[in-house]
């Protein structure tokens, strides 16, 4: 599989992960390939961006404290872990040997105590 079709399939599942924690985020319907080009098909759902929509910046700042607030109330241990796919790229170095990885890389990251954090789109409705 092409890196590229790696990393859309990756997002695919961390876009249907999200939708199971009852955010309000689009559905998930699926991987197309269109004119040459691979995409995931989202819900399309109606209503103005948040990045065209004429909100005051007072407005703007309360709608997005009640977005944070809603995803850290999320229990995000289904999601994997940072530091296991942080590692997993490190390991995936070819330029590196077995030694350098575990010496320079594993070793020292394993001091940090990482947690899973994920970005995503998530739509909010309006007042």
């Amino acid at each position: 599989m092409k890196a590229h079709l790696k990393e859309i399939e990756k997002e695919l599942i961390t876009s249907k992960m999200i939708n199971e924690t009852g955010l309000p985020t689009p559905k998930v319907f699926g991987v197309e390939e269109y004119r040459g080009r691979t995409g995931i098909i989202y819900q399309y759902i109606e209503g103005p961006s948040l990045f065209v929509a004429n909100y005051s910046p007072m407005d703007m700042l309360d709608l997005l404290l009640k977005l944070q607030d809603s995803i850290h109330k999320i229990a995000a241990h289904h999601f994997p872990s940072l530091k296991d796919r942080l590692m997993q790229k490190i390991m995936a170095v070819f330029s590196l040997t077995l030694e350098e990885k575990t010496k320079n890389g594993l070793k020292s990251f394993n001091n940090f105590q990482m947690e899973t954090h994920f970005v995503m789109e998530i739509s909010i409705p309006l007042m």
